[in-house]
């Protein structure tokens, strides 16, 4: 053993703790290794954004010192690192968090600071609700590159951040929760008794119903939404109108006496007849004053028409839980057969809302409802594996004024 390592040791004896004692107020910490230096760079070298690698390269140091206090300390118990966001370069370029971290029967989330002066703790909203990437706890560690050492600064549970959100009506910013660096224990030997001996339906974290593909989550990264609030102004949005949408007349839904013959298609008179048929048979009421639009899509060789129409839904609500609705409908083209086994998913933050799969129909449809700040993505997969996701669809109408 050379000198050097003697001396970590020396140190890292001096804060070691039993771990059955949860009581003992004290850091923890634990040394990186020449070896967690390389990989940590070929790591973030594997990301494309040159701006996202640092934070990867020190998430990943993180990671990497953190698995090896753990074993040292719950060597009974499986740690799984196979699915953290690190090793997944779509993850890692979304997420300044290490999410999928696993640990018996529990998911852990490490949020890396280098800075142990900072009060508020910045953790991603999705880190907490999509159950893609949601944690039972949230490990906050401090790198300490220069040092070769990384501390635990403290622990929270996920129950724990939801009740104080509830409580304190935690504002959101863009796409982060930030919480108060008192909010976490810093009694890191109590992550270790809940790992040993807590069962992990006490904490309830989310969980998907339906299993999604990193392509459908991807877009609700996205800035920017289709406005879909502007088109019930007779207008398209720049983002709509650079993905070749085109708006449907206004009296495509309208009453007969309202209506006019179209000059240029005969999109309004299908669209008004699928429209009557969905009422017929499934009972959806298309309002008179919705509007939609429609575009030509290719996916894997095979074209289709896709239409999306929105409405605002009248009722006296506070103006947070004010609602909108999304119909999707795809149609063959150019009298081309939709294939048998086409899927039409529709999905929001925190998973799957509605799908349907082709059988016999001569279209696919998915209706849904939401709330004003609430986004949708659609996916449309064939059976063959190929898929296509959509920029979210959204409804603003403050971004029409």
């Amino acid at each position: 053993m050379n000198k050097k390592q003697k001396n970590k040791d020396e140190k890292m004896n001096k804060t070691r703790i039993n771990s059955m004692d949860i009581t003992l107020t004290i850091l923890e910490s634990f040394w990186l290794e020449t070896e967690d230096f390389e990989q940590a760079i070929k790591i973030s070298k594997q990301v494309n954004n040159e701006g996202n690698q640092e934070q990867i390269y020190l998430n990943s140091l993180a990671l990497f010192g953190f698995e090896r206090w753990l074993e040292e300390r719950v060597d009974q118990l499986p740690i799984i690192t196979d699915n953290c966001s690190v090793y997944q370069p779509d993850y890692a370029n979304l997420i300044d968090t290490v999410c999928n971290l696993r640990v018996g029967e529990f998911n852990l989330c490490i949020i890396v600071t280098d800075n142990s002066n900072e009060q508020l703790v910045t953790v991603p909203i999705a880190a907490v609700e999509l159950p893609e990437l949601a944690a039972h706890f949230y490990i906050l560690i401090e790198v300490k590159e220069t040092q070769e050492q990384g501390i635990i600064r403290g622990v929270l549970r996920h129950d724990d951040l939801i009740n104080y959100r509830e409580s304190t009506n935690l504002p959101q910013g863009n796409r982060n929760y930030n919480l108060p660096l008192s909010l976490f224990d810093q009694q890191p030997n109590h992550l270790l008794h809940y790992l040993r001996w807590l069962d992990s339906q006490e904490i309830t974290i989310p969980v998907a119903d339906t299993k999604r593909s990193v392509q459908e989550i991807l877009p609700f990264f996205a800035e920017t939404a289709i406005n879909t609030a502007e088109w019930l102004r007779g207008e398209m949005d720049e983002l709509a109108s650079c993905l070749s949408w085109q708006l449907l007349p206004d009296y495509t839904f309208s009453k007969p006496s309202m209506r006019r013959i179209s000059p240029v298609s005969d999109e309004p008179d299908r669209y008004r007849a699928i429209a009557k048929e969905l009422r017929r048979q499934k009972g959806l009421i298309v309002p008179s004053h919705a509007r939609g639009s429609y575009q030509t899509v290719n996916l894997n060789g095979i074209l289709f028409k896709l239409c999306a129409v929105t409405w605002f839904i009248y009722q006296k609500a506070p103006e947070d839980t004010r609602e909108w609705a999304l119909l999707l409908l795809i149609e063959d083209c150019l009298g081309n057969t939709l294939p048998p086994g086409m899927k039409l998913r529709i999905s929001e933050f925190t998973g799957v809302v509605s799908e349907a799969i082709l059988v016999n129909e001569r279209y696919l449809h998915v209706a849904v409802a939401g709330r004003w700040n609430q986004k949708f993505v659609a996916t449309i997969s064939l059976s063959n594996g190929a898929s296509l996701t959509l920029l979210p669809f959204g409804f603003d109408p403050d971004k029409c004024l």
